[in-house]
C-alpha cells in the first residue's frame, strides 16, 4: 500500500465501482462512503444503517475486489467491516452556496435550518 492514504485509495476504489452501478445507485449508495480505516482490515463509514445494510448485503464482493485492485493484492470480503458514520457532516443549504461550518458548539448553521448532531429541525417559510 504504500504511501497512500485511506482517501486516495478509496477513490480509486470508488473509480472502479462507479462503472459497476447506476448513476443513481452510486449517487444514493456508493458516493458518501469513506474509506477510515486500511491495515489489514478495511473499514468503510456509510452514512446511514439502510446504506450499511445495503452495502453488507448487496455489494461486499464487488468493494473487495475493486479495493483489491487499488492495493494491487487479492482481498477477502471478510476484510470488510462497515459502520455507520456517528456525526452529520456540514450540508450547504444556503441560497448563495457558501459552505455551512460547525460552529464549534456542536451546531451547523446554515439556511433555514439548525442542525443538532443527529436531530434536525426545519423552518416554514415565514421563518427568517
Amino acid at each position: 500500500m504504500g504511501s497512500l492514504t485511506p482517501d486516495h485509495i478509496w477513490g480509486e476504489t470508488l473509480s472502479l465501482l462507479r462503472g459497476q452501478t447506476t448513476k443513481e445507485t452510486y449517487a444514493a449508495v456508493l458516493q458518501k462512503t469513506r474509506l477510515v480505516a486500511a491495515n489489514g482490515r478495511y473499514t468503510i463509514e456509510t452514512p446511514t444503517e439502510f446504506v450499511k445494510s445495503w452495502l453488507e448485503n448487496r455489494f461486499t464482493l464487488p468493494i473487495s475486489r475493486a479495493l483489491g485492485t487499488v492495493l494491487d493484492q487479492p482481498l477477502e470480503p471478510d476484510l470488510l467491516t462497515f459502520v455507520v458514520r456517528d456525526y452529520m457532516e456540514p450540508i450547504d443549504y444556503s441560497p448563495d452556496g457558501d459552505t455551512v461550518e460547525d460552529e464549534g458548539d456542536g451546531f451547523y448553521v446554515c439556511y433555514r435550518e439548525f442542525i443538532l448532531r443527529g436531530y434536525a429541525r426545519k423552518f416554514g417559510p415565514t421563518w427568517g
